[in-house]
């Protein structure tokens, strides 16, 4: 795939995750909104597709589409935000199989780093990020 088609579905992606973030606190349903939005820029097409999937349909669709690393980092940012506003609406349906999902993502895309030599400080925030979460239960 062009590295600038993966680069600007990052930024489209990292653009989504600003709305998110500006509306987590006053507007979470606007933000939930703009979560699923922004998956129609990703290979799952529709945030329901993800949602349908279990954490090993996750896994194969991913190694099956070789999710480019930094769309699912991004994509990883965005389900964290997600399972926040989640966890602060007192909306634990699904959360579980979120934070797995999201476990699932944090490997793969650290899987992917390692083979290509990439080291990021990131995946130690995020996975810290998601044992908070997991302990916060």
């Amino acid at each position: 795939m062009p590295k600038d088609y993966i680069l600007e579905r990052v930024e489209d992606l990292n653009r989504a995750l600003e709305a998110v973030l500006a509306f987590k606190k006053s507007n979470p349903g606007k933000a939930l909104e703009n979560i699923h939005q922004a998956f129609n820029a990703t290979k799952f097409k529709d945030k329901n597709i993800f949602n349908n999937l279990s954490v090993t349909e996750l896994e194969e669709f991913v190694n099956k589409e070789n999710i480019d690393y930094r769309n699912v980092d991004a994509i990883i940012d965005l389900l964290l935000e997600e399972a926040d506003i989640k966890k602060d609406l007192s909306d634990l349906n699904g959360l579980e199989l979120l934070l797995a999902k999201i476990h699932s993502l944090i490997t793969y895309t650290a899987q992917k780093e390692r083979e290509q030599k990439i080291f990021s400080f990131k995946r130690g925030y995020q996975r810290d990020r998601l044992k908070s979460m997991l302990n916060a239960r």
